[in-house]
């Protein structure tokens, strides 16, 4: 690791722009692409998500950025004005090659006392070291060490590198330790979203369950985390790199994800005790109260047609209907407020027996989709995901042509 590709990666992120922070560095954009590619490769962790043209921040480049900025603010204490370094507009050294593995054979040299005990203790030859360190002072520009027969002793200069150079170190070793919980967690943690499952018996539900008890079964390189909120937030997040993957029950993935279909789930019309059954769904959902969830909820979408049926053919939300997305207050309002509302048949068993129950057609069965950023290259954590999942319901392997993976429907 170089202090080029940091200095370069940390302007990447605070422009959220590879082309932006080019022109603001006077750098090819080329290289500005391959000094990202080393900062993630050096802090084993994605800190951009990349879509044609554009990026997105990760999470974890949030949390990485005010260290990675610090050790650039320390750069700037390495050189001297003979160096003749490049700055970028704001006066920050831009060019240097000098590896963070030279630095810390710099303080391991201050330690030893001597050039030959370092390259002793550094399994180096001394030869090597020397020019190692000849280098050094060529590029920062300054003479760092007084030599002498006894030894060596740092000239002011050296000084003012050595106090630098400890806390650059010291950073750096902060961020990429494994010693360090927060950040190896958090390197390693794969963000799942999902729609808020309907229920504990709901197919969301058991399908999740199944996922992390397998996951946590084994000794896995990866944790996986979960957030539950509506499909159209779970587009957004995904979109905005926030989230990895996401499970959705929307009839068709959205446009610029790639995913695949795990399973079908059959609706039921759920209904207070004593529901007259004669009439059929699309009439006692004109003739009754309804509670349904928004339309960026999937299941509400799954209902569309029959919602357009109620409502005489017309667009829009019947006056009978209220919106709500919470299932816990829908189930409430039809076992205490003779409500009748949509859900997925798998979810009655967890509900107050007595409710009437009636099964829609197949043609309104309710989709499960596991999708990711089309930008996303999740390898092999895909592959364990879906082994996970091996068995429960209908989930299939992966494809072997990526091509088939993808969705070309919109929500």
């Amino acid at each position: 690791m170089d202090l080029s590709a940091i200095v370069t990666g940390v302007a990447v992120l605070e422009d959220v722009s590879i082309r932006g922070a080019s022109r603001r560095l006077g750098k090819p954009v080329a290289s500005v692409h391959a000094a990202l590619d080393r900062l993630e490769k050096g802090l084993a962790t994605d800190l951009v998500f990349r879509t044609g043209n554009s990026i997105t921040l990760t999470l974890d480049a949030e949390r990485f950025l005010t260290p990675l900025m610090r050790i650039r603010q320390l750069c700037e204490l390495l050189w001297t004005p003979a160096a003749g370094r490049k700055h970028d507009d704001c006066g920050r050294a831009v060019d240097c090659a000098l590896s963070l593995k030279v630095l810390q054979r710099f303080n391991e040299t201050i330690r030893a006392g001597s050039i030959r005990g370092s390259a002793r203790r550094l399994g180096i030859g001394q030869p090597q070291l020397s020019r190692q360190l000849q280098r050094m002072e060529k590029e920062l520009g300054a003479a760092l060490f007084h030599r002498d027969a006894g030894g060596i002793s740092l000239t002011d200069d050296g000084k003012r590198v050595q106090e630098a150079a400890i806390s650059i170190m010291a950073i750096w070793n902060d961020l990429v330790s494994p010693a360090s919980s927060n950040f190896s967690r958090t390197n390693r943690t794969i963000h799942i979203g999902s729609v808020v499952p309907s229920g504990h018996e709901s197919q969301v539900a058991r399908l999740l369950a199944t996922l992390f008890a397998r996951w946590e079964g084994v000794r896995r390189r990866h944790h996986l985390s979960l957030k539950s909120t509506l499909a159209e937030e779970l587009v957004s997040e995904l979109k905005a790199g926030r989230l990895d993957l996401a499970i959705l029950d929307t009839e068709a993935g959205p446009l610029g994800l790639d995913g695949l279909s795990l399973s079908r789930s059959r609706l039921a019309l759920i209904g207070y005790p004593g529901l007259d059954t004669s009439r059929s769904p699309d009439v006692i959902m004109r003739e009754e109260k309804v509670a349904v969830p928004s339309r960026r909820s999937g299941l509400r979408q799954a209902v569309s047609d029959l919602m357009k049926q109620a409502n005489g053919g017309a667009e829009g939300t019947p006056d009978n209907f209220v919106e709500i997305d919470s299932i816990p207050v829908i189930v409430n309002l039809v076992i205490h407020h003779r409500f009748v509302t949509v859900l997925p048949l798998t979810s009655v068993a967890g509900l107050e027996s007595g409710l009437t129950v009636i099964e829609l057609s197949p043609h309104l069965d309710l989709p499960l989709w596991l999708v990711w950023p089309r930008a996303r290259a999740l390898g092999r954590v895909l592959d364990d995901i879906l082994d996970c999942l091996a068995g429960f319901e209908t989930v299939p392997s992966l494809p072997s042509d990526p091509g088939l993976r993808r969705i070309q429907t919109s929500l």
